[in-house]
């Protein structure tokens, strides 16, 4: 497959993609994954540059904004960068979009991913998948799962850290409260790895009481007590970015998804996490420095060691989470990627609010697609 990748930090939004459809142009995209970050004004116009840059509407685009982008070598808060795909033929892409997703997450998952599987059926090989943040993303990628089990990649959209609004970016609109989901079908080798860097510490315990994203009760006492047991001191404001709950979802895989904090009530002691937990889940108390965070990137780099075939692209999706974490240091994200594979490969990726990611089995093969928090997710395309 051909691959190409480009990235600009022009805040007019027509010029923007005037750049993007003019570099894309060269490969004759099929498809486009299209990242930005929130600043853009007026999308139509972005869109309209990429189409007057390329000459062409005939192209499947989806994608949606983040805090900020990845761009090969490139790390920046503000701008866009694509990745556009050719294949000759050798793959098929369906795109499916479903809306009102806030209030019905599971269903709203549950019926995308259902269109897609009655076009594409057993052909169907991988999906990008991209929705905004209104979303219960574990409830969400729990109906995708219930109808796909072929790996999911992709994450929730959002902005600079306001929380406000996250856009889906597909085929020249803007949905807000909406999953948008590209499947790709055909013949095509890929990897996917995914790491956190988050170490999981003391004993395993049972969430028995929750609602939604939010848990009251671990094991018979508070979240907060269980924290504090697990830990050795209560959890403050501060210990909210890095102090995560390891959730073993999948008795298939000794893996387990993060869920990251981002409210506690002081009274009950019940913290709400970004994505719920079903009662009866196993988790333990995750800690990490930034040195972990970096750490991360190791392991999943480490994961795919024993490539089979030759990448032509990468695609990144990593917690936005890491990025405020790391600071200054999240250039080392993308750095220590870019060192392993081949020089000046094209790659993409952006800070998302929550991953979407496989769990890769003990056999070696892939899980349907589980909702990640503080996750690095790394895929390669041959």
């Amino acid at each position: 497959m051909k691959c190409k990748s480009i990235s600009t930090i022009n805040i007019d939004p027509f010029e923007a993609g005037l750049e993007i459809g003019e570099t894309l142009k060269s490969i004759a995209p099929e498809a486009i994954i299209l990242l930005a970050s929130v600043h853009y004004a007026d999308f139509t116009e972005l869109y309209e540059g990429i189409y007057s840059g390329l000459e062409t509407e005939d192209v499947q685009i989806i994608g949606g904004t983040g805090d900020g982008f990845y761009e090969t070598n490139r790390v920046e808060n503000v701008g866009v960068c694509a990745m556009g795909f050719h294949s000759a033929g050798k793959v098929k892409w369906h795109m499916e979009i479903e809306k009102n997703l806030q209030n019905r997450s599971y269903d709203a998952g549950k019926a995308c991913a259902s269109r897609i599987r009655n076009a594409v059926g057993d052909d169907a090989r991988l999906v990008f998948l991209f929705a905004g943040l209104s979303a219960d993303g574990t409830k969400m990628v729990e109906g995708v799962r219930s109808e796909l089990s072929i790996p999911c990649v992709g994450g929730l959209t959002g902005d600079d850290r306001s929380y406000q609004r996250g856009i889906v970016l597909a085929n020249g609109k803007m949905y807000e409260d909406a999953i948008g989901m590209l499947c790709m079908s055909g013949d095509f080798p890929f990897k996917i790895s995914l790491a956190s860097g988050w170490q999981p510490i003391g004993e395993a315990a049972i969430v028995e009481d929750c609602e939604g994203n939010k848990i009251n009760k671990i094991s018979g006492v508070s979240t907060a007590e269980f924290i504090t047991k697990q830990f050795g001191q209560p959890p403050s404001k501060a210990d909210l970015g890095v102090i995560t709950l390891a959730a073993y979802m999948d008795k298939e895989s000794n893996e387990f998804v993060q869920r990251s904090p981002f409210k506690m009530d002081a009274d009950t002691g019940a913290i709400t996490y970004f994505g719920s937990v079903d009662e009866g889940t196993p988790v333990k108390v995750c800690y990490a420095t930034r040195d972990n965070v970096i750490k991360g990137v190791n392991e999943a780099i480490d994961k795919m060691s024993s490539l089979e075939f030759n990448p032509t692209c990468a695609v990144v999706i990593s917690c936005a989470g890491r990025k405020w974490i790391l600071g200054d240091r999240t250039h080392e994200e993308v750095e220590k990627l870019s060192a392993f594979l081949p020089k000046d490969l094209p790659l993409v990726g952006f800070p998302s609010y929550g991953e979407i990611a496989p769990l890769q089995k003990d056999d070696g093969t892939y899980s349907g697609s589980y909702f990640h928090n503080v996750t690095y997710v790394v895929t390669l395309f041959g």
